[in-house]
């Protein structure tokens, strides 16, 4: 019986149909596929929410873990803009008997935009486990003066444009890593109307590039093993070791709530659960990724590859959605979010409305 595509392509080294690998990176996939759908809508809501969040954040602007938030949601906003256009020219990109392939020009354009895309979400990952990083210092650090300017609004903003600037160096190796060369000719089926039957246009493949080709592609793979180890293998070990050092300090802080300012405490654990919710979040949905890079770096076959590729695909799903719903977060959880929000949808606040009328009541 002869080898399909997937065994004898894409996992050589695993010639059995039934194999566990070969299973899974059917199903991951498919996934991939219904991720997409799900992904253009996730991002046109998310859009709208997340241009709202930046505005009630812009009206805070008060210390390093409000400038960080503001980082994050702008590369979540620029995320979501760019999978809107990238969704669309991945379920159309190989055309169909009677639309051909897309440009080569076309090709640069997508692949700018995934390396955008990349370049954002790789920022907006690691502005998380500093915000995260920030919190714990600030929580546990608070009383010593070289930890105090790491609360102040400025901090995170100097943190968020280097993490952006070397984000950006990483996500243009990703981009040079790759190159389009022409693998044949498309011609319009001869049951295409409307179509002149002389039509041709080159079809084009992503090839790795000349310069990541050099020495057996060993340049390719130091560059998978660095970016795959900082994009997503060390975010996903920092992420939950972290969590967990907030977790212990919110613990210390609720022990000693009966010491200092009773509102100052319930305003700092707030924070802290804020920071605990948004970081889980991100790791969960980060986690596939992570656990996909380490099969990437360890194995050579082209079927690991497309595996990190579509899991990825189903992990900026859950990181859209987190995303998006990351203004309800906040909303719940600060005091001074819900004012901004409620004053900017002139919404009155149903606590002074009460006393109020209670007032009034009174006094009548």
């Amino acid at each position: 019986m002869p080898l399909t595509f997937t065994e004898f392509y894409l996992f050589p080294n695993e010639p059995d149909e039934n194999a566990f690998i070969v299973k899974l990176y059917t199903f991951v996939e498919h996934l991939s596929l219904y991720s997409l759908y799900v992904q253009f809508w996730i991002a046109i809501i998310g859009i709208i929410l997340t241009i709202f969040h930046l505005i009630v954040l812009i009206k805070l602007c008060g210390n390093s873990i409000v400038s960080i938030m503001l980082g994050m949601a702008i590369c979540d906003l620029f995320s979501m803009i760019v999978n809107i256009s990238v969704c669309d020219i991945i379920l159309h990109f190989f055309g169909d008997l009677c639309t051909p392939p897309y440009s080569l020009l076309m090709n640069h354009v997508f692949w700018i935009l995934v390396s955008i895309r990349d370049d954002v979400i790789r920022c907006s990952t690691w502005l998380s486990v500093l915000m995260a990083l920030l919190r714990y210092l600030v929580s546990k650090y608070f009383a010593k003066s070289q930890f105090q300017n790491l609360s102040r609004f400025e901090y995170g903003v100097k943190a968020s444009i280097i993490s952006f600037v070397i984000s950006s160096i990483f996500s243009a190796g990703y981009y040079l890593s790759v190159k389009f060369e022409p693998v044949g000719i498309w011609t319009p089926d001869e049951s295409c109307a409307n179509v002149p039957m002389n039509m041709e246009h080159p079809i084009y493949e992503q090839r790795v590039s000349d310069l990541f080709s050099l020495g057996n592609g060993a340049p390719l793979r130091i560059f998978q093993l660095i970016n795959g180890s900082a994009s997503k293998i060390i975010p996903c070990i920092l992420l939950p070791i972290l969590t967990f050092l907030l977790a212990v300090e919110l613990r210390k802080n609720d022990q000693s709530r009966n010491t200092g300012s009773v509102l100052y405490k319930n305003n700092t654990e707030k924070t802290t659960i804020l920071v605990i919710i948004m970081t889980v979040l991100i790791f969960v949905a980060s986690l596939p990724t992570g656990i996909a890079t380490v099969f990437q770096v360890a194995y050579t076959d082209l079927g690991y590859l497309f595996l990190f590729i579509y899991t990825d695909t189903f992990c900026n799903t859950l990181l859209l959605t987190a995303a998006a719903i990351n203004c309800f977060i906040c909303f719940a959880m600060s005091i001074q979010y819900r004012k901004a929000a409620r004053k900017i949808l002139h919404i009155p606040d149903p606590k002074i409305h009460s006393t109020r009328h209670s007032l009034w009541r009174t006094t009548s």
